[in-house]
């Protein structure tokens, strides 16, 4: 997507900053290099530096969830009942002890 709107911008003039602004934000998202000017204002520079704080913090928290969501081993459910031994295929064997003749 990032791609796409970095073929699209042909525009200069005042439709430029917005573009930049579009870039800053989407580019920051997806982990890409701070494309054109850095503001030069302070209130702009605060801005700019709380989002890529929060930017960095969304995207590992997103990456690390991904990573142990992928990581996790999926096991089959346990048998709780002779039934379910039964509905899986398991083996049995039944043992039968003679009642005692004392």
């Amino acid at each position: 997507m990032y791609v796409c709107f970095q073929i699209q911008h042909t525009v200069e003039g005042k439709n430029h900053e917005v573009w930049l602004a579009v870039k800053l934000v989407i580019g920051t998202l997806l982990d890409e290099a701070i494309p054109g000017k850095l503001p030069r204002k302070t209130p702009l520079r605060v801005l700019l530096t709380a989002w890529l704080i929060c930017t960095f913090i969304f995207g590992t928290v997103y990456r690390s969830n991904l990573t142990a969501c992928l990581t996790i081993p999926t096991y089959p459910s346990r048998p709780e009942t002779l039934v379910d031994l039964l509905n899986i295929g398991a083996r049995y064997i039944l043992l039968h002890q003679p009642p005692n003749k004392n």
